[in-house]
């Protein structure tokens, strides 16, 4: 077999030496957990990524793993370039059809085995880029965070992930993803957002355990009619935000780190899946600089 297995360390914090500051940290209450994260410094670029083994597939946790050993094995030959994300994404499909062969997997379902999300984000000087296949969340955030009312209806912040998922008998059926099934498309979903030289900003990605646009509860109201539930677990990350813009400390790494920590260990027990997450903050968002 020409891939060992890894256990996905608990917590990754790097400074960037833009001044921005990046913290990933996983979370599962599960025997094993599923999710897998990266987070490396290369050539300049701030790179990072989650990936969510699919409990539905057999094997999930060894294709996250895989899928992320990948990147971190690559680092260096990764940029924000369309066709460089593009070509990591098949180059990783590939190497889990042809892990599929190992002989561990003998008896399985091809077309059930080895599934993952994946979502990489790569920041520049100028720019954060993203690519993804599957769900859970991509949540851009201005930092104007700090000026606004704690309840108030928090338009500075947007989810950019649109899930690659479809209904299927009532519930959601992820359409795009990695797995071993060869008649998937594996092409991800690219997106750039310029980073605001004025007010800064703040970038979440994460698995769906914490959050993802296919999975919102939905209630109706006696005279307004149907209404969306606005996530718990995101209000607690945009407040998680407001503490970390009023850090004036000379360790906001370690702030960081503390808070996110914080964050997942308090929500343990309102997880419903593993939960995974990586939070960038350029060196902007903060309001004393």
């Amino acid at each position: 077999m020409f891939w060992k297995k890894k256990q996905p360390k608990k917590q990754q914090i790097l400074p960037s030496n833009e001044g921005s500051i990046c913290y990933s940290a996983s979370m599962s209450s599960k025997k094993e957990n599923e999710d897998t994260f990266v987070n490396l410094s290369v050539n300049g670029l701030h790179l990072f990524a989650v990936a969510d083994g699919l409990g539905s597939y057999s094997a999930a946790a060894d294709a996250s793993r895989y899928a992320i050993d990948f990147i971190r094995k690559n680092a260096d030959k990764i940029t924000p370039d369309r066709a460089v994300l593009s070509q990591i994404f098949q180059d990783i499909a590939s190497n889990l059809h042809r892990l599929a062969e190992d002989d561990k997997y003998k008896g399985k379902d091809r077309e059930n085995l080895l599934g993952t999300t994946l979502i990489v984000g790569i920041e520049s000087a100028e720019e954060v880029t993203f690519a993804y296949l599957g769900n859970g969340a991509i949540i851009h955030v201005r930092g104007s965070i700090g000026d606004f009312p704690q309840k108030n209806d928090p338009w500075y912040a947007v989810s950019l992930l649109n899930p690659h998922t479809v209904p299927e008998k009532g519930k959601e059926a992820l359409y795009r993803l990695l797995s071993d099934d060869e008649s998937v498309n594996v092409k991800p979903t690219i997106i750039s957002v310029s980073k605001d030289d004025s007010l800064g900003d703040a970038f979440i990605i994460c698995t769906d355990g914490i959050y993802s646009a296919d999975q919102i509860e939905l209630f109706r109201h006696q005279q307004i009619g149907l209404l969306i539930k606005f996530d718990e677990h995101l209000l607690s990350l945009y407040d998680l935000l407001r503490k970390l813009q009023s850090d004036e400390t000379d360790n906001r790494a370690e702030t960081l780190k503390t808070e996110a920590d914080l964050f997942l260990e308090s929500n343990k027990a309102k997880f419903d899946d593993d939960a995974t997450l990586a939070i960038l903050l350029t060196s902007k968002f903060y309001k004393k600089k």
